[in-house]
């Protein structure tokens, strides 16, 4: 019986918390009339802007591996902040 008692209660926990959310970004949820494909509607919404974000987060992430790994592979040509890329003379220790 707790088992099934701890179950609804989180249940009921989660729901609020993506209410919570979803009305912090601006959706309208009005007491319980919010049927189930409007707020499964609403969380597919929310999944989709939140999908964006980490697709633009994963691209810089890509683009700063690519322009480390260009600086690391070169050796002698380093990719800029503005992606151009410029040659670097090698230096070179030897005795005189």
């Amino acid at each position: 019986m707790y088992i099934l008692e701890r179950l609804n209660v989180q249940k009921k926990t989660e729901s609020e918390y993506i209410k919570q959310k979803l009305i912090n970004m601006g959706f309208q949820v009005i007491g319980e009339e919010c049927t189930k494909n409007e707020e499964q509607q609403n969380i597919a919404e929310l999944l989709q802007v939140e999908n964006e974000k980490l697709k633009t987060e994963l691209q810089e992430l890509q683009t700063e591996y690519e322009k480390l790994k260009t600086e690391l592979q070169g050796g002698n040509e380093y990719a800029d902040t503005d992606g151009k890329t410029e040659n670097v003379k090698e230096v070179t220790r030897g005795k005189k």
